[in-house]
């Protein structure tokens, strides 16, 4: 798990390795990369657009005879099939979305490569304990809806930060940084100074974050002005509690 977490996911009995896409809308995707080495029905032709609404590429829709992952087996899966050129610069296989894990706890730990699900509860206790950052996720909007989102502190500012697993790379707006050194890092703007990202009193100084302008379609009564993906994540365990109501995203300290 050097950059994004991966799952093994079997279909109709072959394992493939798909990114655990906290970004991803819902259900499944595969790419091109392993499409010669599936069976799959087609559905139908779609369309796929960035978070700001323009429009990113074509796939299709289709469907896959059977589809093994979390120690559940599915039948009849709906999926997309895009080519992974459209997603990342090297090839990828696709990636599966928190909807299989719904309603659950899971933690996620990088740099043991590990990952946990249960449909218990985190104890009351540890909710408690100095040793926990627990954040309050917002409620996800409807067309990312097992999106998490978080309001915390970034240079100050009150701000809504997206959780992306999906993507290798930070981001933060360039509305927050005014004065601060920016370099250019191939076709990318970097912020090579120290940025204070505040998240329930844990606080984390990071600096050589890309900027960007972050545009993404919510309700929110704020911007969100920084997406954290796993080039940070990959130095937290973390557990994300959406069990019998429960909406709590918890970092280990």
């Amino acid at each position: 798990m050097t950059s994004c977490p991966l799952i093994k996911v079997k279909i109709d009995g072959k394992s493939f390795w798909l990114t655990f896409d906290f970004g991803s809308a819902g259900g499944m995707m595969v790419t091109t990369a392993i499409e010669d080495n599936i069976t799959y029905e087609v559905v139908r032709d779609l369309s796929t657009i960035f978070a700001d609404g323009r429009p990113r590429g074509r796939g299709k829709e289709i469907v896959l005879t059977r589809v093994e992952v979390f120690g559940k087996t599915y039948d009849r899966v709906s999926c997309e099939l895009y080519d992974w050129k459209i997603f990342s610069s090297s090839p990828n296989n696709g990636g599966i979305s928190l909807e299989y894990i719904e309603n659950t706890r899971f933690t996620l730990d990088y740099r043991n490569k590990r990952l946990a699900v249960s449909d218990s509860p985190l104890p009351e206790g540890l909710l408690k304990d100095g040793g926990f950052a627990v954040i309050p996720l917002l409620n996800s909007p409807e067309w990312n809806r097992y999106g998490l989102y978080v309001t915390e502190k970034v240079n100050g500012q009150d701000v809504i930060i997206y959780i992306d697993s999906g993507s290798r790379h930070s981001f933060v707006d360039r509305s927050l940084i005014d004065g601060k050194s920016i370099s250019k890092v191939g076709n990318n703007d970097v912020c090579l100074s120290k940025i204070l990202v505040s998240l329930e009193g844990l606080d984390m100084k990071i600096s050589k974050v890309r900027v960007s302008e972050i545009r993404r379609n919510t309700n929110y009564d704020r911007p969100v002005r920084m997406t954290i993906g796993s080039d940070l994540l990959k130095s937290l365990v973390m557990t994300v509690d959406r069990t019998e109501g429960r909406n709590y995203l918890v970092v280990h300290k």
